[in-house]
């Protein structure tokens, strides 16, 4: 069964989570997908705390956050957002800018809010937990807080609440993950699942205000692991075609996205994202200034175009990616084209990343859908392939974007997903990122519904030299013919082995066949000049 789109057309108060409605097909016009919402969001209310001050440790701001999601059940009345760094103080300018009436309070006395909200906890209660324990009872915590309406409270701070009158009514960590999902899992939604390692402390006041479930597999789960079969048992209780908050912690990813698509559910790595209880209320406003121009191809050119990842994840976009020297903040930024991957679930989980994007943008920036549409998954694997490609349709037309990247296993006896998303509306095509370093697709091409979806053709991931960089990408420009396939190259950047310094100086060094053009702009002269046949020869 599909639990879809939250229809909002206007802000919910707070958080009614009952009315939904089904994507069953693309929408075709701008209000329908504007007031059309897969996440729950929370309105600030009359009144918002801003806690300002600093924590002790990671326990406090879990506890923090856990309570902050229960006050985000009270509807309309107060809220509290925690401006935790530089990037949420930016957010939260955009929430009083959107909330003029809200009355906002800063405090930077952390118990205080455990006093003045003490009538959002049930009875006043409290689980314990130990937030540094390898045997996961923070989200054991979290679980029964979502359940139960009580606070959470590491063992280090029990006297602290119990002083304020809290009283201890469970404890997380006297029970394993699977102990405690048999227990409460009758009390829980399960239209989203979050997966949280211990090293992570991020979306726990979402999860406790959407009264959903929180837990995570074990390092070692690979098939065949016990790990592995407590994952599929609560993927087998959550409903289909719902995003899976967080990532696999040390778990390889790409077995973890596997495991993830296998069990019909897409992947938003989040598991740092905070006050997403509030930031899910902001509507996206802005699009993107300026569309890609276009391209009149030249006799003896390599069309060639460079992007830079990680667009899958949204925490990453969430932090200091937007401002950052290395990367879209880079003083670089306009002098070459660049395209840049973007979260599309942005537009209702965190819109102002999106906004500072676009009315940041140059004429030289442009924006593509990050892996693989409406959240990591490995299109292949995923059952339901027409609700994949229409919430990606949805999601894109929200965020302005045209084109996907998509991460898979690339195997063209089993690309029949890609007739799913050549029908939307909204999607003009794509490229796949597979292989080594995403770069194992060789200039291939597939269409679908007059559509190009091309493969990854090189990658700059931790090069040993600028010359080597300089090198293969030449080789891979070695085809001068816009009518041909291997005539244009999509080259991925690996955002942590590369950043915009490194690129100016590799554009210095290209040949002058080499021409720059953004993603767009590439896939737009692959659709117009090169003939609609498959190649699929690598």
């Amino acid at each position: 069964m599909k639990k879809l789109a939250l229809m909002l057309g206007m802000l919910l108060t707070l958080c009614s989570f009952g009315i939904f409605a089904s994507c069953g097909q693309s929408p075709n016009d701008e209000e329908t997908v504007q007031n059309t919402h897969y996440f729950p969001a929370a309105e600030p209310a009359d009144e918002v705390y801003v806690f300002t001050g600093t924590f002790a440790d990671n326990a406090q701001r879990e506890m923090l956050s856990a309570l902050q999601g229960l006050v985000a059940r009270d509807t309309g009345e107060s809220g509290i957002y925690i401006a935790l760094d530089e990037n949420y103080l930016r957010y939260l300018n955009s929430l009083k800018e959107a909330y003029p009436d809200t009355m906002w309070y800063e405090t930077e006395d952390l118990w205080s809010l455990f006093e003045i909200f003490s009538s959002s906890v049930t009875d006043m209660g409290y689980t314990l937990y130990k937030s540094t324990n390898a045997d996961m009872s923070r989200n054991n915590a979290v679980s029964i807080a979502s359940a139960e309406g009580w606070a959470i409270c590491d063992a280090a701070y029990k006297v602290r609440l119990e002083e304020l009158g809290y009283v201890q009514k469970a404890d997380g960590s006297s029970m394993t993950q699977e102990e405690c999902f048999d227990t409460y899992k009758g009390r829980l939604n399960n239209d989203m699942i979050f997966h949280l390692h211990n090293s992570f402390d991020g979306n726990i006041d979402y999860c406790i205000m959407t009264k959903n479930y929180m837990f995570a597999i074990e390092d070692s789960a690979y098939i065949g692991s016990s790990g592995l079969a407590f994952f599929e048992k609560v993927m087998g209780w959550a409903e289909d075609n719902i995003p899976v908050f967080g990532t696999g912690g040390n778990v390889n990813e790409d077995t973890y996205t596997s495991i993830v698509s296998v069990n019909g559910a897409y992947n938003l790595p989040s598991e740092w994202a905070q006050n997403l209880s509030i930031l899910a209320a902001l509507q996206k406003t802005a699009k993107p200034r300026y569309e890609d121009a276009l391209i009149t191809p030249k006799e003896g050119k390599h069309y060639m175009a460079f992007y830079l990842t990680d667009g899958d994840n949204m925490q990453i976009q969430m932090g200091t990616f937007p401002y950052d020297e290395k990367y879209f903040g880079s003083s670089y930024r306009g002098e070459f084209p660049m395209t840049w991957g973007i979260a599309p679930t942005l537009a209702d989980l965190c819109s102002p990343v999106l906004d500072y994007y676009y009315e940041n943008m140059t004429r030289q920036d442009s924006f593509i859908a990050g892996p693989s549409g409406i959240g990591y998954c490995h299109p292949s694997n995923y059952s339901d392939a027409e609700f994949l490609a229409e919430a990606t349709d949805l999601y894109m037309a929200k965020a302005g974007l045209r084109y996907v990247n998509i991460i898979d296993m690339l195997d063209p006896q089993n690309i029949g997903y890609l007739e799913a998303f050549g029908k939307q509306e909204h999607i003009d095509g794509g490229f796949f990122a597979t292989g080594v370093f995403y770069a194992g697709g060789n200039h291939s091409v597939y269409w679908s519904n007059g559509k190009p979806f091309v493969t990854i053709a090189d990658a700059l991931w931790s090069e040993i030299s600028l010359q080597n960089s300089v090198a293969h990408i030449t080789e891979t420009a070695s085809v001068k013919d816009y009518t041909d396939i291997a005539g244009y190259s999509i080259v991925c950047v690996h955002a942590w082995s590369h950043d915009m310094s490194y690129l100016n100086s590799l554009f210095e060094l290209l040949p002058n066949d080499i021409e720059l053009v953004t993603v767009n702009q590439l896939l737009d002269m692959v659709s117009r000049y090169v003939p609609q046949e498959d190649v699929t020869d690598f």
